[in-house]
């Protein structure tokens, strides 16, 4: 679907094609449940700095696996699910079978996550663990983004981390995670959704 938007301007009309729409819940269906969970797993898994380009910026876990799936993360699974259709939906984008990657990343101080886009899936999304709110911003880049422009560098987008915030955005957006400057351990989730073809 196209989104648009006109905005007069001066003698002109600039219509606003592809409005990028980015999907948040401040804090998601069975939010006990879904913490308790994810605690008992955090207790079965190791982490570790990957991929090896990014040096030792960010630990995290399973790559190309699906850490809800493998850890039977199943309160969250419902949860996600539900955002995720009421998303598909906001699309005009008829729900479909899906495979998905997911991992959880541990940022520490002096830990960040490199811009980076998950540019072979559909969706993307995020879900914040452990966080106290300042320790690590998700920065989302503008789509427009051209350095070889000097009219389309505009400001990155900051979002917040907040303990059971889920965010879904569209997988062009290059996004990574501010430095972590406080004692606190970050902890999130990262998901990338794959619909049937």
């Amino acid at each position: 679907m196209i989104f648009v938007g006109q905005k007069s301007h001066k003698s002109g009309i600039v219509d606003m094609v592809h409005p990028t729409p980015i999907y948040l819940v401040d804090e998601i269906f069975d939010f006990s449940s879904v913490q308790n969970e994810i605690k008992n797993c955090i207790n079965d898994v190791s982490f570790d700095f990957v991929p090896e380009n990014w040096g030792k910026t960010t630990n995290v876990t399973y790559l190309n696996e699906d850490i809800i799936d493998k850890q039977k993360l199943n309160n969250f699974n419902k949860s996600f699910n539900k955002h995720l259709k009421e998303y598909c939906e906001f699309l005009n984008f008829d729900f479909k079978k899906y495979s998905r990657e997911s991992w959880l990343s541990k940022n520490n101080f002096g830990n960040h996550t490199h811009m980076h886009c998950h540019n072979t899936a559909d969706i993307v999304a995020t879900y914040y663990y452990e966080t106290n709110e300042n320790d690590g911003d998700l920065i989302i880049q503008p789509p427009q983004f051209l350095e070889t422009s000097l009219c389309f560098q505009q400001e990155r987008y900051l979002y917040k981390p907040k303990k059971g915030r889920l965010i879904f955005f569209p997988v062009f957006l290059y996004h990574g995670v501010k430095t972590n400057t406080t004692n606190n351990e970050r902890i999130s989730m990262s998901m990338s959704i794959y619909f049937e073809r």
